[in-house]
């Protein structure tokens, strides 16, 4: 069976999957675009099609197609392998040992979202029931674009909820039956599946998207009193995993990277109103409280988290358990209060602004609680200082950063007046007596070797133009083959403290024991075995092209070095005189 990495290369272009992204530009033989990995003005985002790699040489992200996708959706080699062979039509063996579901099938169940995605936007826009709705939406405030972008839609039915019209119309499009019960868009109503009905019945409809935009469920809000429940979302399946799925993610992702934080509300009106304000960068969940899976998702964008819950005691108590959800997870975590004990939604309603500075003043959690507890109990009280340190106690007992953990104890001793090494001792107890703290898990960042030497910085740029240009290499080399030459393009070059080493025995052994010359013991990359990969397939193919880089060691690192090089040295004559000054340089590092 073919590598399904080949396969996929094969079949896909660098371009056409960064073009899906963002716009590019032509630029010589190059395209080129505002870096999406961090905010510049002039584009420093270049797209090869003929090395087929996208890099930033400003921020130095970005590589072969399957690199880019990992750092834009921000998923393991797995996951950009998986989104690509969807985009490439290449079968992957299933890893787990569940059941294995076919492209095919993954295919079909999300057409079949879709199109149930178009005939409630549909419906929402028809006369009579859709109308009424329209005008539910128009007085909570949702903008005509607003409800554009967020393709809300509206399932038509009957009071007694036995309506069929959206599955009798899926069928009509060529739909399989057993496709809309898997994916719940329809559900049955005896064991033999005789009478199907529609899931979703006269409710506002949500379309709930995957991080690369696709239709894989919905949330149906309930519009008239007594219909509960008042949110009903789709049946977990294949496609859809509550627990692992956060609402508008697919459209906030962009705009999270940008701002480097995200907010986490409790709903869909929230997530709408606060995109409407200009906040864009905000997400929520799916029917679940948020849990450890979505902070991880959420973390592949960014680190800090911002949570923006109801001020009921409902909305409260879901704040409290997602900030000890999150606490293990290395999450910067802050809380937005809304005034007057508004939610998302009302707050924009009344003012957008009352929302967005609420935003901009949002405050560590730590803080934040504090606040809150000091201003709810009354710490002139022995009960109230025992109930605030029990519960302020609590929360630090998920905190791992000692400076963290110590600013706040110091506090908390001032706040209830109680000596610190006591306070110590009893957050000791407490952290025992729930098994201890979970520690963090310490991933090592990757950080590159630094070129220690001279010698070191110019052999790994020879390296990097011998790869761009190895027609222009030789050329070099073969012009060089007589001393006369070289020694007259050595004198020419100024360095006159070096000029003593010329000589024409040295130059023989230097052009004889190139080879090993180039070798670098304690550097990751072996100059001398990839100059003689180089020389030995130039030879043969007159050409370094993909076959070249396929069976070389750190391959993706070698063309990001050539890359780099090619873009900025694009006059070939320049180029010549370069590799003539390189080999120059090298001779006289080999005599020293």
């Amino acid at each position: 069976m073919e590598d399904p990495v080949q396969e996929i290369k094969g079949k896909l272009s660098i371009e056409d999957i960064v073009a899906s992204y963002l716009p590019l530009k032509q630029a010589g033989k190059y395209m080129k675009a505002c870096c999406p990995f961090h905010q510049e003005k002039t584009p420093s985002f270049y797209v090869s099609a003929e090395r087929q790699i996208a890099y930033c040489f400003s921020c130095q992200k970005g590589g072969d197609m399957f690199e880019f996708i990992r750092e834009i959706e921000g998923v393991d080699f797995r996951g950009a392998l998986e989104i690509l062979a969807e985009k490439a039509g290449v079968e992957l063996k299933k890893n787990s040992t569940g059941p294995r579901v076919s492209k095919d099938e993954k295919d079909r169940l999300k057409a079949a979202n879709s199109d149930a995605s178009k005939f409630f936007v549909q419906e929402l826009y028809a006369k009579g029931a859709g109308e009424k709705v329209l005008g539910y939406l128009k007085s909570r405030a949702v903008s005509d674009e607003t409800l554009k972008v967020f393709q809300v839609g509206f399932a038509p039915g009957d009071p007694m909820k036995k309506g069929d019209v959206l599955y009798r119309h899926l069928l009509e499009k060529g739909h399989k039956k057993d496709d809309l019960l898997t994916s719940s868009l329809a559900v049955a109503r005896d064991a033999e599946q005789s009478k199907v009905i529609d899931r979703f019945n006269l409710r506002l409809v949500f379309p709930i998207d995957n991080t690369q935009g696709d239709v894989i469920g919905f949330g149906g809000r309930a519009l008239k009193k007594g219909d509960n429940p008042k949110y009903l979302n789709s049946s977990e399946y294949v496609l859809y995993h509550k627990g692992s799925t956060l609402y508008n993610l697919s459209r906030a992702k962009a705009a999270i990277r940008e701002e480097d934080f995200v907010v986490a509300v409790e709903g869909y009106f929230d997530v709408m109103a606060s995109y409407q304000a200009g906040v864009k960068n905000v997400v929520a969940t799916s029917g679940t409280a948020l849990g450890d899976q979505q902070f991880k998702l959420l973390k592949r964008y960014t680190k800090k988290v911002v949570l923006a819950f109801d001020q009921d005691n409902a909305g409260q108590d879901a704040l409290l358990r997602a900030v000890k959800v999150a606490q293990p997870l290395g999450v910067e975590l802050f809380v937005v209060a809304i005034p007057e004990g508004k939610d998302t939604a009302d707050a924009v309603k009344e003012d957008p602004k009352l929302w967005i500075n609420a935003v901009e003043n949002r405050k560590p959690y730590l803080a934040f609680f504090a606040d809150k507890w000091r201003k709810e109990l009354d710490l002139a009280t022995v009960e109230g200082k025992h109930e605030f340190s029990d519960r302020f106690l609590d929360l630090l007992s998920g905190v791992t950063h000692p400076v963290d953990r110590d600013h706040f104890l110091k506090e908390l001793s001032k706040w209830v007046g109680t000596p610190i090494d006591m306070l110590y001792d009893y957050l000791n107890q407490m952290s025992h007596s729930h098994g201890g703290l979970k520690k963090r898990k310490k991933t090592a960042e990757k950080v590159e070797k630094e070129l220690k030497t001279k010698k070191e910085r110019l052999f790994v740029y020879f390296l990097s133009l011998l790869l761009a240009f190895p027609k222009e290499f030789f050329e070099a080399w073969t012009l060089f083959e007589k001393y006369e030459e070289f020694s007259s393009a050595a004198q020419n070059m100024g360095l006159i403290k070096q000029l003593n080493k010329l000589n024409v025995e040295a130059y023989e052994s230097f052009r004889n024991d190139f080879e090993d010359f180039l070798k670098m013991p304690d550097h990751e990359i072996s100059a001398s075995a990839v100059y003689k990969q180089v020389r030995d397939y130039y030879n043969s193919h007159a050409v370094l092209d993909e076959a070249f880089y396929a069976d070389l060691d750190e391959a993706e690192k070698l063309k990001k070095m050539a890359f780099a090089v090619e873009i900025e040295n694009n006059n070939v004559q320049l180029v010549k005189e370069e590799f003539e000054k390189l080999i120059t340089l090298l001779y006289f590092e080999f005599s020293s």
